[in-house]
């Protein structure tokens, strides 16, 4: 009989519990999301959700922007009073981030929110006397199985009515679930991609795709085809440039030479470079671009700098390598105009019209400049007066430390040991900035391969792929004026 009471108990006190539940869905599905957000940041997170001052003045109710609906019909509709929240984190830096979000997502059923986090030591347990009396509890009043048979029928039930609950639920929260999914979307924030990334993604094209863009180009006018072209020339986007280039006609690429005096000699460079893809030609600012085709990063970024006005109206492609500070980017973004009046526009033509004209680049040569041992390396690193286009004729992993260290590691993770091992070659220097990039358990592979196997090369396969990443940064660093200062920071060193 004492089994028999317990189970009964049991069974009742989850049976009465599920009903208060079932009364109140607003209460789970607020938790269940609760719950998701702050496991979203940290697993090991637990928390307390506190409801209470139920009202059902539909006045009460009206003063709460974009509270959802309760799911009664009629003219009253319950809402919160207030939602109290206490989150117990190990990690509070990890739980800050949630802290927003769940103010915005427990902001949609009443202005009362409280959010408090508590630090809590990962070691805490239960105390001994705890243990021993739900061990005496569980394993000593009763027999182990129907201890077991009555917790698995309980949790089956809890589980049915926790479904029931939830689906009756779904479609009074729909609206503060959409509003909890662009607020994750706009905290993640929609960054632009990276100029690999962008490559790789234009770099999937097929047959149609090129054929449509060259049916494309042929409507264009030979203003808009040279703007293409410019765009690519003075951000130093040869790739983009060379599909551009086999995919006009012999006309047209006649046309566009006679129009500027670096037109043909870029032409013949771009022979020695592979063409890419580049579906931001499609954009409408080529239908009608600015004449800026004259004009280097440099000498764009000044009349951008003095006409803000500018910064908005320019390609996506020129735009990106300004020269100019974080600080005067957001000031335009704030303050841009995706258009301006005829008057204005003729103003900033003027402007562009008298701006000076930029020096045009040099392609004397494409070839690497051989290096025979490592002393040679260093001697070329430590001169001053080397100039862009011989600094990225140079075979090295030097210019590597140009790049974003988190993008580095990232890319040496791409690399096994032995591949790295095959491409260890250059000062001490600028092996140790790598070395500290990669985790020891696979630096103690690289040396080992390194002293029994590997016969590391600047002809190796994966050297050339990360002399050609740290050519890319050293281009990218120049463009966007960040080389000459940190030029200068590593003489002050």
């Amino acid at each position: 009989m004492k089994t028999l009471g317990s189970i009964f108990s049991l069974i009742t006190f989850v049976l009465g519990s599920q009903l208060v539940s079932a009364e109140s869905n607003q209460e789970s599905v607020i938790r269940e999301q609760v719950s998701s957000i702050i496991k979203s940041y940290d697993e090991k997170a637990t928390f307390q959700l506190k409801f209470s001052n139920y009202s059902s003045s539909r006045a009460s109710r009206d003063s709460i922007p974009f509270a959802p609906n309760s799911g009664r019909t009629g003219n009253t509709s319950s809402y919160l009073g207030k939602i109290e929240l206490k989150i117990f984190t190990q990690s509070q830096e990890l739980v800050q981030g949630a802290l927003s979000t769940l103010e915005l997502y427990l902001g949609a059923y009443t202005k009362n929110v409280s959010i408090n986090v508590v630090d809590v030591e990962s070691n805490v347990v239960s105390s001994p006397e705890v243990k021993k009396k739900w061990y005496d509890y569980m394993f000593k009043s009763e027999p182990q199985w129907v201890i077991a048979f009555s917790l698995l029928f309980s949790f089956l039930f809890l589980a049915l009515v926790l479904l029931a609950a939830s689906r009756r639920s779904i479609k009074a929260i729909s609206s503060v679930e959409d509003a909890v999914a662009r607020v994750g979307q706009n905290m993640a924030g929609q960054s632009n991609k990276s100029n690999k990334q962008r490559n790789q993604a234009d770099a999937a094209v097929t047959t149609e795709d090129i054929s449509d863009f060259k049916t494309y180009l042929s409507d264009l006018k030979t203003d808009s085809l040279l703007e293409m072209l410019a765009d690519c020339y003075w951000t130093h986007n040869d790739s983009y440039a060379a599909g551009l280039w086999n995919a006009m006609t012999a006309t047209q690429r006649t046309e566009v030479a006679k129009l500027t005096s670096w037109a043909q000699e870029y032409a013949e460079h771009l022979l020695t470079v592979k063409p890419q893809f580049f579906s931001k030609f499609y954009s409408p600012y080529y239908l009608k671009p600015l004449p800026l085709n004259s004009l280097d990063q440099a000498g764009l970024s000044e009349v951008v700098e003095s006409n803000p006005d500018l910064y908005s109206l320019i390609s996506e492609l020129r735009n990106e390598y300004l020269s100019i500070s974080s600080e005067c980017r957001i000031e335009f973004e704030m303050n841009r105009k995706d258009s301006v009046d005829e008057v204005t526009r003729e103003a900033l033509l003027k402007k562009i019209g008298a701006a000076k004209t930029g020096q045009s680049r040099s392609f004397a040569s494409t070839r690497m400049i051989p290096i025979n041992s490592i002393e040679d390396e260093a001697k070329l690193l430590g001169r001053k007066d080397l100039g862009l286009d011989i600094m990225v004729r140079i075979p090295t992993l030097a210019w590597l430390k140009y790049e974003d260290k988190e993008k580095l590691t990232t890319e040496l993770r791409k690399y096994s040991a032995q591949d790295l091992a095959g491409a260890w070659v250059g000062p001490e220097e600028v092996l140790n900035y790598i070395e500290e990039l990669i985790p020891e358990k696979k630096m103690t592979l690289i040396r080992s391969y390194l002293e029994r196997v590997a016969e590391p090369s600047r002809h190796d396969p994966t050297f050339e792929e990360l002399s050609r990443l740290g050519i890319e940064a050293l281009i990218a660093r120049t463009m966007n004026g960040q080389l000459d200062s940190e030029v200068t920071q590593d003489e002050a060193a």
